[in-house]
């Protein structure tokens, strides 16, 4: 069996999402360590200022996910 584990303040972070988007959709962007058969959730990527937000349809703002990955995976190498 897989587990997906998230540090703390990673579901607070979403549900706060959650509530600031309402009724509409949103997509954050998931990182970390996979240890075994458990994916450890360290960092998110929340969406860029770029990305659209509708009823049932949500698009990412790539060039934002893009800088967040490259900046983190400068002090986590390891990182997934």
């Amino acid at each position: 069996m897989k587990t997906l584990a998230l540090q703390d303040g990673i579901f607070d972070e979403i549900v706060r999402l959650a509530h600031f988007y309402g009724e509409l959709e949103f997509a954050v962007t998931i990182f970390g360590f996979i240890r075994g058969k458990r994916f450890e959730v360290t960092h998110i990527a929340q969406p860029g200022p770029g990305s659209k937000h509708e009823y049932g349809r949500c698009t990412g703002d790539h060039e934002f996910e893009s800088d967040f990955v490259n900046d983190l995976r400068k002090k986590e190498p390891g990182i997934r």
